[in-house]
Parts: structure tokens; sequence; C-alpha cells
């Protein structure tokens, strides 16, 4: 869904703003959010197109959902966030978990899934809790034999990685990954770095990222490779392969890096399937070099 629209208020000001498709509120975002969701439409369909008649079972995760719809800050411009893009698939999933924190987004996104809902061997869940939270919960709620796809889109680093080993346990689950090395990490490092435990501790599981940071002060380059690194090496601990390499590098309108999409998946298979989306790029969007 794509909608341009007429008059806002200053959405520099806020996170918010109603829609003007169906007057609920939708996520204020950069315009390079649109590449971010190119890249997940695009995983989707493949997996969908290529697994639905092996798995009867198949689910999405997405625990930083939004209210479904968000409203692009520069071209004014409404479009589906990553539910909605995940619910129109031409093969859908057959089971959806979606959680957000905030009481007014998640009224609005049941909203929007009602009518996706009613439709048969289709069962969505949403929650409204803190992302770490609810990992397990809805771990314990998917058996082995599902096949599942999770989309982790935090704005910061608020996904603790303790949470990412209990969502993962055991089950058969490709993993994309918001990695915000051009935002939160880069701006706030030097401070998370002078405390004794901080959300980068948290996000890495451990503190081996001080050690990196310490190196490569000044050198972003080798600092975001040495953080890649780390992170490649924490996700093979708990059975993924993550080659840095095949990173999506999102920038916005001013070419600045912003963050990567990392994929990560526990079958060969996954990983071949992100290196066919990545052959047809968005907006000329890169890959994140990893030397």
């Amino acid at each position: 869904m794509v909608s341009e629209t007429p008059e806002l208020p200053d959405l520099d000001e806020v996170q918010y703003v109603e829609s003007p498709v169906d007057k609920l509120p939708a996520r204020v975002v950069g315009d390079w959010s649109e590449d971010k969701h190119y890249y997940l439409n695009h995983y989707i369909n493949i997996f969908e197109t290529g697994m639905h008649k092996k798995w009867a079972s198949r689910a999405y995760i997405d625990l930083f959902s939004g209210p479904g719809v968000c409203m692009s800050r520069e071209a004014r411009r409404v479009t589906d966030g990553s539910p909605l893009i995940a619910l129109k698939a031409d093969y859908p999933f057959t089971d959806y978990y979606f959680s957000d924190l905030n009481a007014t987004v998640v009224k609005a996104l049941k909203r929007r899934c009602e009518p996706f809902g009613s439709k048969p061997g289709i069962r969505i869940n949403i929650f409204q809790k803190d992302s770490n939270a609810v990992a397990s919960e809805v771990a314990a709620m998917i058996d082995a034999k599902t096949l599942c796809l999770a989309f982790i889109d935090p704005t910061g680093l608020d996904f603790k990685f303790d949470a990412l080993r209990a969502l993962t346990g055991g089950k058969k689950m490709d993993l994309i990954i918001h990695f915000p090395i051009g935002t939160a990490i880069k701006r706030n490092i030097e401070k998370w770095f002078k405390k004794d435990q901080s959300k980068m501790d948290a996000f890495f599981a451990g503190s081996e990222w001080r050690g990196i940071y310490e190196g490569n002060q000044g050198n972003l380059t080798n600092l975001t490779s040495g953080l890649l690194g780390l992170y490649r090496a924490k996700l093979a601990q708990i059975g993924y392969a993550m080659e840095p390499a095949d990173a999506v590098q999102i920038r916005n309108s001013k070419n600045v890096p912003l963050y990567a999409l990392l994929f990560a998946s526990k079958n060969p298979r996954g990983n071949q399937f992100w290196k066919k989306i990545k052959q047809i790029e968005s907006k000329g969007q890169r890959s994140l070099p990893f030397d």
C-alpha cells in the first residue's frame, strides 16, 4: 500500500501521526525505511514461495511491530509497515507473532490485522510487552516442526542477545536483524564505554566490544568490521551462520550510513535465498564492507 498525503504536522516533531487512509496511527519514518522494507518483502516472498508446500506450519515474528503502517517524513507517503508486508505475502505464513510496548500502537495494529485474522489457516498473536520479556513467551508457543522468520528491528540496541538466544533456541528460524552501527552505536559508544554496564554489553552479551572500541577509536570502518565480526561470533555460538559481507547498508537521503540489515540462518538454504534477493538492489544500496 502506498498513498500520497496532503496536509500533515511537522513530522520532525512526532513519532506517530494519523494516517489519512484509515485514521489510525502511522509510525513516522525516514524515506530510507522503504529500502529496509524492500529487502524484507523480497525475502518473505522467496521464503514463502520456496517453503509453503514443504512446511505445514510457518511463523513470522516481529517484536518491534509498530502500528503496521508508516508515514514517510520526507515524501509524506503512507506505506505498509513490516506486519502488513508479511500479512500480504503471496503465500501467507500460518502464524504471526507481533509485539509493541505502546498500547495505542497495539490497538491500531489489532484493527489493521482484523481482515487477515478472519482468513482460514492464519493465526495472529499480538502482545503489548517489552520485546525482551516476550521473546521466551513467543518461543514457547512455537514447536520444533515450525519454520520461522524473525524480523528484529529495534530503533537502537534495545534487543538483548540473551533474548535472541531465548527466542531461537531449538527453533528452525531465519533472522533479519537491524544492526545500528551508523546511528545508535556511533553516537553513543564513547558514553557507553565509560559505564561498567551499558546497552552494548547487553546487546553483545559480554564486554568484548570494549577491546574492539579501544583499538579502533577514530576509525569507523575498522570499528564497524570489528563489531560485526563480534556479532557474527556470538551468532555462531547459538548455531547461526552470518556473513558480514552480505549485510545491506541502509543510508539516508544524504548518503550517511544509518544501519545494516544482517541476515543469519542455521541452514545454508536461507543464506542462499538472501544472496539471491540482494542481486536486485533497492535504489543502489550497497553491501556493507567487511575486510
